[in-house]
């Protein structure tokens, strides 16, 4: 249509050729191969400007640059504007749309592309002349006759506008119908939110509804409250709007993000989700995210189940010191758990991979380049115990085990508080070696403690006390007279009587010691100098030798008698060597008065 422009504008002198050559036998056509000549176009306003057309094929930030250009000048309704891309993805589209695009073309350029580029010009056009024939109406009432022709000639031509408009808008009502449902029946939820504010939810899918178990979007919006923060939980909220900005500014895909949340369904049930947003700015200035989650919670329950049995092959393999491989011969990957370090003081290598191969009948070549994953010890910086314990059996005896274990949290924010353990059979182990040990410590004939292990027990005792304390000595008056009267085995029998009666009278925590010969001692703990101490003596002194097992014996509480020494002290830091020497004195001053009698010294007390 002759007097009408339309503006070339691409950096392809091949492009702007073929495009000039279609158009220049309708319009005007003006050429531009760079931006600023085209800025200079748009500045000069050229008369009758019909469209523009955008191919800068070097650059698309020009295309979309030139498109503002056109925008910062016209208007959708002033004039059409038409973006060539290379392909019509998606994102091509949205973002050539939202830079102001009446409608986007594709390179190579085809014949109906072109076709919709002249409709769409003629359309622009119709609806101008449609409003330059208005207005000639009002002014044509005079030339009315002579008129007649022109204004027929343009009410058919608004007409076919109309026509074309109509077809055109019921286009676009189908490809929002399409688009809706697309949306509201596409896997998964997807929402659009505004990305300020409240973050009022705009749109939500039927998806998003199952998703979180309401009846209808109705049901949704007020279970939410119509927010993207009610469908976060509220224990994840704070750290998804978080990480969202954060990688909306600073992530690998600005504009973009990717996270994982909980939801909570409408009945209670926790289920994990991932998210996947889009942050975008519509013509108005309004911010909005465009988003899809996806449902991955068995995902998650799989993991968390790969990553448990993991730290318990690892555990388990600390526990027993053992090593153990995986490896896969043909993909050359092997993974290792357990210490390899701590076992052999360096790092697994390909070569003992190898060899292990080998060992186990599978080839490998020597220029193989094993993958090892060394799986890093399980138990480093956790709590560990390994520690021999007892469980009584089916009729209550104890059976002697060794419990290992490790205790650490895993799990979403390591809130799962978890230890894995191994009871190992050790009960004849420990039976052995407490039969060794009692043989090691006690008396043979009396059971009491020798001297030896006595001391060691006594001096430990002192050492973690606070007091009172009292060491006893105890001596078998004329110990000599009875095996030489009576036998010695009748003495070994006085000897066993006189330890029997001071284990009885021991309590829990006191030690009761042979010192060899005819002397005993015996420790006690919380006891010292006064009324419970005089009684202890007065038991001993007394009633050792009551039920004495010999018929030899006329009247054993008579014939038999004790000396006693005892030292006390009521504060802590005494040692051993104190108390024994203050009880040996009093002993040697009890046998000096004339035995069978008693001598407490209160170290204390200095008396």
């Amino acid at each position: 249509m002759a007097g009408y422009t339309v503006i070339i504008g691409s950096s392809n002198a091949t492009c702007r050729a073929e495009l000039a050559e279609y158009f220049h036998d309708q319009y005007d056509v003006v050429q531009a191969d760079t931006l600023e000549t085209f800025e200079t176009l748009l500045n000069g306003r050229p008369e009758r400007l019909s469209a523009v057309i955008i191919d800068f094929t070097h650059s698309r930030t020009d295309g979309f640059t030139a498109l503002r250009l056109v925008r910062n000048r016209y208007t959708q309704e002033e004039l059409p504007a038409f973006l060539v891309v290379d392909d019509l993805e998606d994102d091509a589209i949205e973002a050539g749309y939202d830079a102001g695009a009446t409608d986007t073309i594709e390179r190579p350029y085809t014949k109906f592309a072109l076709r919709r580029i002249t409709e769409a010009i003629r359309l622009h056009e119709a609806r101008l002349q449609l409003q330059a024939s208005l207005a000639e109406t009002e002014q044509a009432h005079a030339e009315a006759v002579q008129q007649q022709d022109v204004a027929r000639q343009a009410l058919k031509q608004a007409e076919q506008a109309r026509r074309e408009a109509e077809a055109a808008r019921k286009e676009a009502e189908d490809a929002r119908y399409v688009s809706e449902q697309f949306i509201r029946r596409m896997p998964g939820g997807l929402f659009r939110y505004k990305a300020d504010g409240d973050e009022e939810l705009d749109i939500v899918n039927e998806g998003l509804v199952k998703m979180f178990g309401c009846d209808d979007e109705a049901d949704l919006r007020e279970y939410t409250h119509n927010s993207f923060r009610g469908i976060v939980l509220a224990e994840d909220l704070e750290a998804a709007e978080h990480e969202i900005w954060r990688q909306i500014h600073m992530g690998p895909e600005p504009g973009c993000d990717k996270l994982s949340y909980r939801i909570r369904r409408k009945d209670g049930e926790i289920r994990w989700v991932e998210d996947w947003g889009r942050y975008i700015v519509d013509p108005s200035g309004q911010a909005w995210f465009y988003v899809v989650v996806l449902d991955i919670t068995e995902k998650i329950r799989y993991q968390n189940e790969l990553m448990r049995s993991n730290n318990r092959l690892r555990v388990l393999s600390e526990m027993s010191h053992d090593l153990m491989f995986d490896v896969d011969v043909d993909a050359k990957t092997a993974e290792v758990f357990g210490d390899f370090n701590g076992r052999f003081g360096r790092e697994v290598r390909a070569a003992d991979i190898k060899r292990l191969a080998e060992l186990a009948g599978l080839e490998t070549k020597t220029e193989d380049t094993i993958d090892i994953a060394a799986h890093k010890p399980a138990a480093t910086g956790r709590e560990s115990l390994d520690t021999d314990m007892t469980i009584p059996n089916a009729e209550g005896d104890p059976i002697w085990c060794r419990f290992q274990s490790v205790a650490f949290s895993d799990g979403p924010d390591d809130g799962d508080k978890r230890f894995i353990g191994r009871l190992l059979d050790t009960h004849e182990m420990m039976m052995r070696q407490l039969l060794y040990q009692t043989k090691a410590e006690r008396d043979a004939m009396t059971g009491a403690y020798n001297r030896e292990a006595g001391i060691a027990k006594i001096s430990e005792i002192l050492d973690e006390g606070n007091g009172p304390f009292s060491l006893l000595f105890i001596d078998l008056d004329d110990f000599k007279a009875i095996n030489d009267t009576y036998g010695h085995p009748v003495g070994d029998l006085a000897l066993s009587q006189v330890s029997s009666h001071l284990k009885k009278t021991a309590r829990e925590g006191d030690v009761v010691v042979r010192f060899g010969g005819d002397e005993f001692a015996m420790f006690l703990q919380g006891v010292g100098h006064g009324e419970k101490l005089e009684r202890i003596i007065e038991s001993i002194s007394h009633e050792a030798y009551a039920d004495f097992p010999c018929d030899q014996i006329a009247n054993p509480s008579d014939t038999l008698t004790l000396s006693i020494g005892v030292a006390c002290t009521e504060k802590a830091g005494a040692t051993f060597e104190e108390l024994y020497t203050c009880a040996d004195h009093a002993l040697y001053q009890v046998k000096r008065q004339g035995k069978s009698n008693s001598i407490v010294y209160d170290m204390s007390a200095g008396q």
